[in-house]
């Protein structure tokens, strides 16, 4: 069902660029249709039977220890959030599902202001979020959301208590937002200045990391301060990173006409590589935390492939994102199924779990997996009864 999902937004998001604002309507139905599905969704991402155990355990203890001295995982909103919804003894399903809503509330909302492009975004929404972060990491979904409707639009408009009050909403639903303070730095003259020896060192750091394997920034800093272990390198996505920012690079120097907004923009999405670069030591830690600035693709990509030079050069960019968008959007399926232990994992049939027919959800598990012992504990509470 997810792969034949894609095939709408693809075409959606090409009329959009061929017909600049059409999409509106399209885009507005697609999007109620695959939060939709988001919402009521039952047992699937790597993530949900870990939160339904938070949501347990938030359930079961006091509003003190829940506030100051908390017994479970999550930021001080979601603990909140999750606290409420126990009280009124709402179901677990319900707060996801309310999470989705709220999800795919700031995304309409955006949508609704903007005035092209609706398309493209919605399907990069799709290809790079929905599966790792909507249907999973809920917490971070909502906050990769707030930062690209809500923080870069105030910071581009220069609108600061808007700014700074999204931002601390963001950390209090997860703390890995923190890291969009940097987005600062930008509007200094100090980091303007010394931008490009700034990269130099920072290139510099991340070939002595890669040809000597020691990194000073894990091993002295994150190590004390996050809880995130060192995952080490990925050379493919490393090397796949690379790839796509030559390509961002070379259509943004020609480019028929950069507004102000699009430098700011290109200048966060160099702030992504930075960040990136700095903890390329360490893949879960470096793309959790670039992934807020790389976010602005979703800005950069559709503007930078309608104001080319070269008409045969953009039909070349076209269809390499198009493979970009549609080869990680397949993998987010492929991966959604791994993590989340079914037999049958293949993209073209991944099969779809709802509230309507959750207790299918045992005969899609592997048997011995984790993701299964978690359903066995959760059947003892009796949430499929």
């Amino acid at each position: 069902m997810y792969t034949i999902l894609m095939l709408p937004l693809v075409i959606n998001a090409i009329y959009g660029l061929k017909f600049p604002g059409r999409d509106r309507f399209t885009s507005m139905i697609l999007l109620f249709v695959i939060f939709g599905v988001a919402m009521l969704r039952y047992g699937i991402g790597a993530d949900w039977f870990g939160y339904n155990w938070i949501y347990y355990m938030i359930g079961i203890d006091n509003w003190h220890n829940v506030i100051f001295d908390p017994n479970s995982h999550g930021e001080l909103l979601f603990r909140i959030i999750a606290k409420i919804f126990n009280e009124f003894a709402l179901s677990f399903c319900a707060f996801m599902a309310f999470f989705a809503f709220l999800t795919g509330l700031i995304y309409f909302n955006f949508l609704r202001k903007v005035k092209d492009y609706r398309g493209c975004y919605i399907l990069y929404v799709y290809c790079f979020y929905y599966f790792m972060y909507i249907n999973s990491g809920i917490r971070g979904g909502l906050v990769l959301a707030m930062t690209s409707c809500l923080i870069i639009p105030s910071f581009l408009e220069k609108k600061w208590i808007k700014f700074f009050f999204y931002f601390l909403i963001a950390c209090g639903f997860h703390k890995s937002s923190l890291v969009l303070i940097l987005l600062l730095i930008i509007n200094s003259k100090i980091y303007l200045k010394y931008k490009f020896l700034l990269f130099c060192i920072v290139i510099i750091y991340c070939l002595y990391v890669i040809v000597f394997g020691f990194d000073f920034i894990s091993s002295n800093f994150i190590n004390n301060f996050v809880v995130y272990k060192s995952t080490g390198m990925f050379w493919q996505s490393f090397v796949f990173r690379i790839i796509i920012f030559c390509f961002i690079f070379f259509m943004y120097k020609n480019s028929t006409y950069i507004n102000k907004n699009i430098k700011i923009l290109f200048q966060i999405y160099l702030l992504s590589i930075l960040v990136y670069f700095l903890l390329v030591n360490n893949e879960f830690l470096s793309s959790r935390l670039a992934i807020y600035f790389k976010s602005v693709e979703m800005f950069l990509l559709p503007y930078l492939l309608t104001h080319q030079k070269r008409i045969k050069a953009n039909f070349v960019y076209l269809v390499t994102f198009l493979f970009y968008f549609v080869g990680y959007g397949l993998y987010g399926i492929y991966a959604q199924g791994t993590l989340s232990g079914y037999y049958n994992n293949d993209i073209l049939r991944h099969q779809y779990c709802s509230i309507f027919n959750k207790k299918d959800l045992i005969n899609l598990r592997v048997r011995g997996s984790k993701a299964l012992e978690e359903i066995d504990i959760i059947r003892k509470r009796e949430i499929f009864q």
